[in-house]
């Protein structure tokens, strides 16, 4: 029996039809518990900068029902990364090496200091 999280993850998780600014909101206001759903719509849509800006441990660990814990949050980054990082795309590349706009340090420098 899955749990609606893991269902939502499920369509999420593939191409969907989902409407990114319209789902985006729901998920961020659903709790930490729908933070792997929201990053995984954004991955799904190619908004790389909007997962790189929502993936702080802030935002997706936390105590509640099905939320991360915080192995299972860097293990989800250091894939995720690992994805950009081996893409065919340069700007995906870049992603992970410079600062976001909400961060003075690159994505991969935040992982590699916090772990």
């Amino acid at each position: 029996p899955g749990s609606r999280r893991w269902d939502t993850i499920d369509l999420l998780s593939g191409p969907n039809r989902c409407h990114g600014h319209s789902c985006g909101p729901l998920l961020l206001n659903a709790g930490v518990q729908y933070a792997e759903a929201l990053l995984w719509l954004y991955r799904s849509i190619g908004a790389h900068d909007k997962v790189l800006s929502t993936l702080t441990e802030e935002r997706c660990v936390g105590n509640e029902g099905d939320a991360w814990t915080r192995d299972e949050f860097y293990q989800w980054t250091s894939n995720y990364l690992r994805t950009l990082w081996f893409s065919d795309n340069r700007d995906d590349v870049d992603l992970v090496m410079s600062p976001s706009p909400n961060s003075r340090e690159a994505p991969v420098a935040r992982l590699l200091r916090l772990n």
